[in-house]
């Protein structure tokens, strides 16, 4: 898909808006229909189509907020909420508190899915583990429809964690990396091989791992998607200025900056915004390799 400032009309965002806030009166109300429902989801999704642009990134994110307040029972809905507080929160929006909160919220949301879970609810109806324990067996047993769910936690909880103190960051560590050893075993293609980059992520970021290790979970999912850009800007900033490789640093930015953001259109609008931040990283070189 490819963006043009025109295809962007402010009648259209103005109406959203005011049809955003209607559908907020009526569900007060306790008489969203159906109908309703549907309609909520199709302006989500017609303003995911185009978020790209920054007012219809959060108004596709405000939709899917109203649908999963409505009904949380489809999870693929909640893991396309989930994945649109990401976008805005890591993309969109420029306030550091506000970056934090949007991501805190997406992360609770994904848990209150997984909480109500059969699984999660057959183990603490059995047992006297602590929350936990339940939520680590639970993460273990779930199976491929929890998938995007699972990952978009996992997506969200990495980015509100990535500038907290060691301390905080390991205290989710387990719940972690059970996770994504879960999606590994499940679908490790799920969102372009979103599994290892994630784990290469974890690796690299969390005290006690060898880097090696990292570069490794780096490698396979760049090794076979090297056009979904947010893998080589997690190898860049972190493996890469880690392991001091500069010219690697360089070389993966240099490849992103140059290659077409469409050459995976399902994820151009994401690929274009990890341009920007390449070049923003090249840019910081001699300061990262001083």
């Amino acid at each position: 898909m490819r963006f043009s400032t025109t295809q962007l009309k402010l009648p259209n965002i103005v109406l959203s808006i005011i049809v955003f806030v209607l559908v907020g009166c009526a569900s007060n109300q306790s008489n969203i229909n159906d109908r309703d429902y549907d309609f909520i989801v199709s302006q989500a999704d017609s303003h995911w189509q185009q978020r790209y642009f920054p007012e219809q990134a959060k108004l596709a994110k405000q939709f899917y907020t109203k649908a999963i307040s409505i009904s949380n029972l489809n999870i693929n809905l909640s893991a396309q909420y989930l994945r649109a507080c990401y976008f805005v929160g890591h993309y969109i929006e420029t306030n550091a508190e506000i970056k934090e909160s949007i991501f805190l919220e997406a992360a609770k949301v994904a848990l209150d899915i997984i909480h109500d879970s059969e699984v999660f609810k057959s183990i603490i109806d059995t047992t006297n583990l602590t929350i936990t324990e339940i939520e680590l067996l639970t993460l273990q047993s779930l199976d491929l429809e929890y998938v995007p769910v699972i990952y978009w936690w996992v997506a969200n909880l990495g980015r509100y964690l990535i500038s907290k103190p060691v301390g905080e960051r390991l205290r989710y560590a387990d719940l972690i990396q059970t996770g994504l050893h879960t999606l590994i075993e499940l679908d490790p293609d799920y969102y372009y091989g979103g599994p290892n980059r994630l784990l290469g992520t974890f690796y690299v970021r969390v005290p006690g791992y060898d880097i090696e290790l990292a570069k490794k979970y780096f490698q396979t999912t760049y090794n076979k998607y090297p056009n979904c850009f947010s893998t080589s800007l997690l190898m860049a900033q972190y493996s890469c200025t880690k392991a001091s490789n500069r010219e690697h640093f360089r070389e993966i930015l240099e490849y992103v900056i140059k290659t077409d953001p469409n050459s995976i259109p399902a994820i151009a609008p994401e690929n274009r915004y990890e341009q920007n931040f390449a070049k923003q990283l090249l840019k910081m070189e001699f300061l990262l390799f001083e």
